[in-house]
């Protein structure tokens, strides 16, 4: 009988754990735009994605690397692995995250789309032709493994802004 009771409060105690822990992952402690832990949360709005691959991206994320600050289409202000583990395409995805991809396929890659945020036929055949050049699997769809392998327009504080790749 004692080791059922035991069973309970561990229970409880996971459970109590795991309210407070998603909690904070909501923005619990953090204001729009406030740097924390070398990122820069709530840059543009977040739907209910949960970091799973498959999630559309429907936000973007600001993050500080050795290398400068650089912005990317996310599903979560996570770390820029996991928050990056989404999904854009025709008829997936549109506004910010798109208009921030659109912006490095123009500036570090020079393909001819504009930053208009919508994901159409010119900017399935950029990503394309970036999926190609980065030598990852050619779909036209940006996922988890098109962000890791391209560059992001990257700025620093003592120059101009340049095209970094920010991998896992």
């Amino acid at each position: 009988m004692a080791k059922g009771k035991g069973g309970t409060w561990f229970f409880v105690a996971v459970l109590v754990g795991s309210l407070a822990f998603a909690g904070n992952e909501q923005g619990g402690s953090s204001s729009p735009g406030t740097s924390t832990g070398g990122l820069s949360s709530g840059i543009q709005g977040f739907g209910g994605g949960d970091g799973g691959e498959g999630d559309e991206c429907d936000g973007t994320t600001r993050y500080d690397s050795p290398q400068g600050r650089y912005t990317i289409p996310t599903d979560a202000a996570a770390d820029p692995v996991t928050a990056r583990d989404c999904m854009l395409g025709v008829d997936e995805g549109s506004g910010a995250p798109v208009a921030t991809l659109q912006t490095a396929l123009r500036d570090c890659y020079f393909q001819p789309v504009d930053v208009d945020g919508a994901y159409g036929a010119v900017t399935h055949d950029a990503v394309r032709a970036v999926q190609a050049n980065v030598g990852v699997t050619v779909d036209g769809k940006y996922g988890p493994e098109t962000a890791g392998a391209m560059a992001w327009p990257t700025s620093l504080d003592s120059g101009p802004d340049v095209c970094v790749a920010h991998p896992a």
